[in-house]
């Protein structure tokens, strides 16, 4: 039996989790479903499981969303919060934050983003974690140059944050500046 909100069939994700008729139902845990599942099915976040004595098994599917887009020829790629690569499409979908100035190894979905400049990578999320705590509602960030740091507030308002020096400051007074717009 399958459970949850999810853009997967059961038998999807039966067939993903590994799961077959005569297995051990106490042996099937939800770090083992959800490992199995989540590669071959990158929306997968966490698969939980109750069983019902003697022989039922459901497994409650929980999805992550796309939190990050990558622009790469003419393709969007979708990313989680957990960096998750989720599909690559010709749209833009969503409202996701898009990341600029960051090169990746390759986008296989199921599997997290290797990024090549993992300086460049920390200083966007770092950016998109302290936006996050204080409500400013980022659509971009750029680190192409890291001494020029840019993000798009609400896809219309440039803020400019110079280099990675007190990026929690810079984007707490960004945020109170904007609310008193």
């Amino acid at each position: 039996n399958v459970s949850g909100d999810t853009r997967y069939s059961a038998e999807q994700v039966i067939e993903a989790a590994q799961l077959e008729i005569g297995d051990n139902l106490w042996l099937s845990t939800s770090s083992k479903l959800t490992a199995n599942a989540s590669v071959a099915l990158p929306y997968v976040k966490e698969i939980r499981v109750s069983r019902s004595i003697p022989s039922e098994i459901t497994l409650e599917v929980i999805e992550t969303t796309p939190k990050y887009s990558v622009k790469t020829d003419n393709k969007y790629t979708y990313i989680d919060e957990s960096g998750k690569v989720l599909e690559t499409q010709a749209e833009k979908k969503g409202k996701t934050i898009l990341l600029k100035g960051i090169e990746f190894e390759a986008f296989v979905p199921g599997t997290t983003a290797g990024a090549v400049s993992e300086e460049n990578y920390k200083l966007a999320m770092e950016i998109v974690s302290y936006a996050d705590k204080k409500d400013v509602k980022l659509t971009a960030v750029d680190v192409t140059d890291i001494n020029l740091i840019t993000a798009i507030y609400n896809s219309r308002i440039r803020l400019e944050f110079g280099s990675g020096a007190d990026l929690e400051a810079k984007v707490k007074m960004a945020g109170e500046i904007i609310r008193k717009l």
